[in-house]
């Protein structure tokens, strides 16, 4: 009896131990918390909404734009520029290896990752265009020559939505079925102002977008109901919600939808800080109380990507 136990006794301990060993590594294994990517002076950041934390790229000498996480919370994607000129990389999250996937004579602005995993939807020149990653095949989805900002999906995947130039100065947005060649263009936000880098809710009831029709470019979200309805989307959207001020580049939906996190300049530093609010409130007219939920003025600047910081 004394021999069985002390031989379970051995068999928990060496459990334990290897456990110790492999459990930092399955860490790595598991659905990373949302991470929101950053862009400050051509340099790219990560921020773990999760734990507060962030962690830029491994130096280089290009230039990165804008990047969009994958929806495996393992890859995300960006352009940049090298010795070919414009290109898309698409870079592994956990270990930092990175492939190019696209050359191109023009800045592919800030490319937008399918629901799937599976394709890129970007800007080409004026042209919003959808790269397949397992064919390398480009389809081109817009290819009216006028002015746009980066497109992002619809979460099931069907639509695209995006700012475009419609009156020489003045940019609205409009939404395009992917898959439907004869399907025209519709016009979701028009204002005289400029709108842009609009985004879908995950549930897809709402677009959340930059506008700057208060004379400072504010975060304003819209209903798509019209999208789905026989009815003109301009009556509806005559006056978007405005949410807050002073905010700057694209905003991210928390993957729950539960919260709408953006950057902002509210705080007065020379760095855009990361803002959230709740969704619910979000949906509401009238202005909500947000969150400020980073400090990036006051952080220790290093570079070096390491995750789990």
């Amino acid at each position: 009896m004394l021999r069985f136990v002390s031989l379970a006794a051995l068999i928990v301990t060496l459990l334990a131990a290897l456990l110790t060993v492999l459990l930092p590594a399955a860490a790595h294994s598991l659905p990373a918390p949302q991470l929101i990517p950053l862009n400050f002076n051509g340099d790219l950041y990560i921020f773990d909404l999760q734990r507060r934390v962030f962690a830029g790229l491994p130096h280089s000498f290009e230039r990165e734009g804008y990047a969009d996480v994958a929806p495996d919370n393992a890859r995300l994607v960006y352009p940049s520029t090298d010795a070919d000129g414009y290109a898309l990389y698409v870079m592994g999250i956990f270990n930092a290896e990175r492939e190019k996937v696209r050359v191109q004579p023009y800045n592919s602005g800030s490319p937008s990752w399918s629901p799937d995993g599976q394709r890129l939807a970007f800007v080409n020149s004026n042209e919003i265009v959808v790269l397949d990653l397992r064919n390398q095949q480009v389809k081109v989805i817009d290819g009216l020559y006028t002015a746009k900002t980066p497109p992002t999906w619809s979460p099931d995947g069907v639509y695209l939505v995006y700012g475009m130039i419609t009156d020489l100065i003045l940019q609205e947005i409009w939404v395009k079925a992917v898959d439907c060649e004869d399907c025209p263009a519709r016009m979701l936000v028009a204002h005289v102002a400029n709108n842009f880098y609009p985004v879908w809710s995950p549930d897809g009831a709402w677009v959340a977008f930059i506008s700057d029709r208060s004379g400072t470019y504010d975060l304003y979200i819209t209903s798509t109901a019209c999208l789905y309805e026989a009815r003109d989307c301009m009556q509806q959207n005559a006056l978007p919600y405005r949410i807050h001020d002073l905010a700057t580049t694209r905003p991210i939906w928390a993957a729950d939808g539960a919260r709408l996190i953006y950057q902002s300049f509210a705080s007065g530093g020379k760095l855009p800080d990361l803002y959230m609010i709740d969704a619910d409130c979000a949906t509401i007219p009238g202005r909500c109380a947000s969150e400020q939920i980073s400090a990036f003025n006051r952080l220790p600047w290093t570079r070096g990507w390491r995750w789990g910081w």
